[in-house]
């Protein structure tokens, strides 16, 4: 089994990408933790219009469906880095220098304008980034702005399965 953690800020097109890796590569599943929020939050933030996820249960939940099973997992969340490291085996990190588009994607889903400044301060500051390099060993991090970003991230995870041992 091999666990990928797919962070960014919200807008960088996380659910696109691991949906195309997970289609992309052999044994490929994506975990999509959308459907799960409520029960996996401790509150919801109404100011914010967003749930508190709660990171044992996000933990739990993951562990849940990973355990015992064979394939190549990814999970795609803005807080997939904060999951341990002994359950992730690589982080692919997200940026998109171009703030205009991810401001356009935020405000097409409706987010407060406080929530889209918030976001986008985190993205100017590489905030997904810079917490990855921190917590863990194994991470790549795209501009999704650069065309052919997709096949550039699949090329890299095919080559980082084949140094596991991974078909």
């Amino acid at each position: 089994m091999v666990f990928i953690a797919i962070t960014g800020t919200p807008g960088v097109g996380k659910s696109f990408i691991a949906t195309y890796l997970a289609s992309h590569v052999k044994e490929g599943v994506r975990i999509d933790l959308h459907p799960h929020y409520k029960a996996l939050s401790s509150s919801y933030d109404y100011s914010g219009r967003c749930y508190n996820l709660d990171f044992a249960r996000v933990r739990k939940f993951v562990s849940g469906v990973v355990k015992n099973k064979e394939g190549v997992y990814f999970l795609d969340s803005h807080v997939a880095h904060r999951l341990p490291s002994a359950l992730v085996d690589l982080v692919i990190v997200l940026t998109c220098s171009d703030l205009k588009i991810i401001s356009s994607r935020l405000v097409a889903r409706r987010y407060p304008k406080a929530k889209i400044a918030e976001n986008l301060e985190c993205e100017m500051f590489h905030v997904c980034e810079e917490e990855a390099f921190a917590a863990h060993k194994n991470v790549i991090s795209v501009d999704v702005t650069r065309a052919g970003y997709e096949k550039k991230i699949l090329l890299m995870v095919k080559k980082f399965l084949r140094g596991r041992g991974e078909k």
